[in-house]
Parts: C-alpha cells; structure tokens; sequence
C-alpha cells in the first residue's frame, strides 16, 4: 500500500491510501464479483451485514445497505457508485457513520488480471482477499504489491 496526494472532487489536495494488487484471475471474474452488491461484505472491511442492494447495482447513483461496524459498536449506512465503467472501472463512496466516508475506486484492467484500489480515510480489503474469487477460476493465486 502507498501514499499519493491528489484532489478530490471538491479540488480538495489530500492523501489518498493506494493498494495496488494483482489477482491471477480473469478480469471478467473479478469484475462479477464487483457487481455482486450481496458480495460486499467479503470485500470491505467491517461490513457486517448487508440490509438491501439496489436493483440496479451498480449503476451511477445505486446504493449498498449495510450494518458497518468494529466489534459491539455498529450503525446502519450506505455505499453508492459515483462512476463506472461497465467491465472496468468502479467508482464508490463508502459512508462508515460517525467515521466519515470514503471513495473507492477500482481499476479492473483485462491484459495484467490486475486490480488498483484507491480509498481515502477508510481502510478496505481489496478483492484478492475475496473468498468469492477463490472459487471463481481453478489455479492461481492472489498477491499485493505497494
């Protein structure tokens, strides 16, 4: 995991945690597993249970319903897609309640089976931890770089 500086929507300079990962699936696989709203919880950290996934996951503007939270301490909160590019990119913005919230971004790029998470503020578990992928494709394995 790295440290990058940029400017968010609102122009804003911030630090912003980078994961890089490459996983030894097809990018199809992995990208199954991102428009799966009801696999969420297999892939972000401290989501404890999902409540409702929009129909229409995930297109611009359609939300998770989850229960988030460390231990005993838990809320109810969404995530919503910001972006997307159907097959490739994934844009989301996590809300963790009284935490704050967090922008996701993923880069699904076919000819490396790699997999580039941003987030800003809240730390979250890239697919290659994903049990969902460990059964999607035979052979291979996940590993992260940073």
């Amino acid at each position: 995991m790295t440290l990058e500086f940029r400017r968010d929507s609102r122009g804003v300079f911030a630090g912003v945690a980078v994961l890089n990962a490459l996983i030894e699936r097809p990018p199809e696989a992995v990208w199954a597993v991102l428009e799966d709203g009801h696999s969420y919880a297999d892939w972000v950290v401290g989501t404890q249970k999902i409540h409702r996934v929009d129909e229409d996951w995930p297109a611009v503007g359609s939300c998770i319903h989850y229960e988030v939270g460390i231990g005993p301490i838990t809320f109810d909160d969404l995530t919503t897609v910001r972006r997307v590019e159907p097959k490739h990119e994934l844009e989301l913005e996590a809300r963790a309640g009284w935490l704050g919230s967090a922008r996701i971004s993923f880069d699904v790029r076919g000819t490396t089976r790699s997999l580039r998470s941003c987030c800003d503020f809240v730390t979250v578990a890239c697919c290659a931890s994903c049990p969902k992928l460990s059964s999607t494709a035979s052979g291979g394995s996940s590993a992260a770089d940073g």
